[in-house]
């Protein structure tokens, strides 16, 4: 069947890339956070003993719109590959891309996390200064560690883990696009999906698929055995993304409307904190404040959705250094930042300074570190071909004149799967 020509797709998304990556990015916040949160985490159960409530609401204020906006953004970009390659090219080209990464930082990143979280830990509880030695005493935290997870996971590569199971989804996503053609309902669902109001109406099955957690806050997402309820809440997202592919009028909707959906999303916010943080504390055992949590949850979700997809629309949509490099780099810097920012958090256990300070170092340090190693490790290497399909020449952004075509900048695409077909 040939495509439709008003779905077929020929510009680059310079805002949706910028998402994409800045999502990614907020990695280094939201895990520079968790180190002094005040709250207990059933994620990583580790803190530094300086804390405060600031980095609670960091945490979820970003946990609220972060990672559903990365699997909506994945899903528009997945159908955009299977428009491109064909669905038999467009996996040919993940597992490249995703699967084949996820592999490599398995035996690679994650140990060295795990040596640097650890170390924090008993730094935390002992005293110690050592980052590593066979004593009981590190054995023992992380025998600890590993009874009160429960179970081992992927760590911050989960996203990967549950990215590949969502790509699973993509031939069922385009058949529902061609059900749609074959009866009519194109135009219909174009002018449903332009509505300003589709975030709200979205957000009633949101509320659904956050039932089963607690203060609304997801969770049981960290282990290698797939966690159903969060395949459900993260994949709706990636399918609405696919789908949104096909109705793109959505984007305009987003921009039109900023300054709307910000203001709703910040009354949005205030009022939830309180229901559920109370929810959260009792487990979602009561009813009423568990359904009004998890209601307030979803409209949040998805208004902040909207707000960044139109904030980065509006001002980030065009071909610019900072576009290009935050696109390219973002991935490397995610897959790297975890352990750098533990060893930040590491040498600051015993320096008694307020928690903020204690954070501002280690975001900054982590992401210095992360992106120095991008740029004269990873840009123009192999790396970066295996990460995004090419080297990358441009270089620090704010060394780079405006007026160029940083798009092409990047250097050919390689796509093995491509070239052999």
């Amino acid at each position: 069947m040939n495509p439709d020509p008003s779905t077929t797709d020929g510009r680059r998304y310079y805002g949706l890339d910028a998402v994409r990556g800045v999502m990614m990015l907020l990695g280094i916040v939201i895990h520079a956070a968790m180190f002094y949160t005040v709250m207990e985490s059933d994620v990583l159960p580790l803190k530094d003993r300086r804390t405060s409530p600031l980095f609670d609401l960091v945490l979820l204020l970003i946990h609220s719109f972060r990672m559903p906006l990365f699997f909506l953004v994945s899903g528009f970009f997945g159908a955009l590959l299977v428009e491109k390659y064909g669905m038999k090219g467009a996996y040919g080209n993940r597992t490249l891309r995703v699967f084949v990464p996820f592999l490599i930082a398995l035996v690679t990143v994650l140990p060295l996390t795990g040596w640097m979280i650890i170390s924090f830990g008993v730094s935390v509880d002992q005293g110690t200064r050592v980052l590593w030695t066979t004593n009981s005493a590190h054995l023992e935290w992380l025998l600890r560690l590993e009874r009160k997870l429960g179970a081992a996971g992927p760590g911050h590569l989960w996203f990967l883990y549950y990215l590949m199971m969502l790509y699973l989804l993509m031939p069922l996503c385009a058949l529902a696009r061609r059900v749609f053609e074959r009866r009519g309902w194109t135009e219909t669902l174009r002018r449903f999906t332009a509505s300003p109001w589709l975030p709200v109406a979205l957000s009633t099955w949101t509320a659904l698929t956050l039932w089963p957690y607690k203060g609304g806050l997801v969770q049981g997402f960290q282990f290698f055995a797939p966690h159903l309820p969060s395949l459900v809440y993260y994949g709706t997202f990636f399918v609405v993304g696919y789908l949104f592919h096909g109705f793109r009028d959505f984007l305009t909707t987003c921009e039109r409307h900023l300054g709307a959906y910000f203001a709703a999303s910040t009354l949005m916010f205030v009022a939830s904190l309180a229901p559920s943080d109370l929810d959260y504390r009792q487990g979602g055992t009561t009813t009423w404040l568990h359904l009004v949590t998890i209601s307030l949850n979803g409209v949040l979700t998805w208004l902040l959705v909207y707000a960044m997809i139109g904030l980065f629309q509006r001002f980030l949509d065009r071909d610019s250094p900072w576009v290009a490099y935050i696109s390219q780099s973002s991935y490397w810097v995610y897959l790297v930042h975890l352990p750098i920012v533990s060893f930040a958090a590491w040498c600051l256990v015993d320096i008694d300074v307020p928690a903020v300070v204690k954070f501002g170092f280690a975001a900054a340090f982590t992401t210095v570190v992360a992106f120095v190693s991008y740029h004269y490790l990873a840009r123009r290497t192999w790396i970066s071909v295996l990460l995004n399909g090419r080297r990358f020449s441009v270089g620090w952004p704010w060394l780079e004149p405006e007026g160029r075509a940083y798009s092409t900048a990047m250097g050919r695409e390689t796509d093995p799967v491509r070239s052999r077909q």
